[in-house]
């Protein structure tokens, strides 16, 4: 809180001492200066007096390289890409310029890679959820990685959706994800004929 109030008289400039009265106020927000924190682990050994025995202490598990992101950091990065459709030379772009962070755009890739590693029993579940499921949406829209063609595949239903990349459009994808098919589901999709090769309950014309 800044308080402004006049200390002389604007009219005769005689010095004021009178009580000041609030007249109104305004607020102005904004976000403060975003540095990096750097936090170092130092391990000790210490010798026995007793028998001379070596102790040694050790680092945190997550701490198990010279120099390591933060999960703070990971997150921001798996966010910006996943959730925000942000490039990963945008993402480096941002980290140096917004951050005060240097880093490689390899280093947002293999950061990007660990946090897909981690989400890996989410993706199972929701797989194992359609699995079960009475009725199951399916498509494959095309789009193109680094000039290449390749396929996102949809398996949904009104609680799950499963998103699959592929450079197949055809029954080996599907082999891939559900290779004993959707025995328990109406399979709604749009009459792509690799769609008909899947084992399921019955087949349902997308409208």
């Amino acid at each position: 809180v800044i308080h402004h109030s006049p200390s002389y008289c604007q009219d005769c400039g005689e010095g004021l001492d009178s009580p000041a009265q609030l007249r109104g106020r305004r607020q102005v927000i904004d976000i403060p200066p975003i540095k990096p924190i750097v936090t170092e682990h130092k391990v000790y050994e210490r010798v026995c007096n007793h028998c001379g025995h070596t102790n040694c202490g050790s680092f945190p598990d997550d701490v198990n390289s010279p120099i390591r992101y933060g999960n703070s950091i990971m997150t921001l990065i798996a966010y910006f890409s996943v959730r925000q459709y942000i490039s990963m030379n945008r993402i480096q772009e941002i980290l140096t310029s917004v951050f005060d962070i240097k880093m490689s755009e390899g280093t947002v890739k293999n950061q990007l890679t660990k946090y897909a590693d981690k989400c890996k029993w989410i993706y199972e579940q929701i797989r194992l959820g359609l699995l079960k499921a009475h009725w199951v949406g399916t498509d494959e829209t095309g789009y193109r990685l680094n000039g290449k063609k390749g396929w996102m595949w949809t398996w949904q239903n009104e609680k799950y959706t499963l998103l699959y990349a592929s450079t197949n459009r055809g029954t080996a994808t599907i082999n891939e994800v559900y290779p004993d098919g959707l025995a328990n589901s109406v399979l709604v999709h749009d009459c792509w004929k690799p769609h008909f090769k899947m084992t399921t309950r019955t087949h349902q014309l997308c409208l």
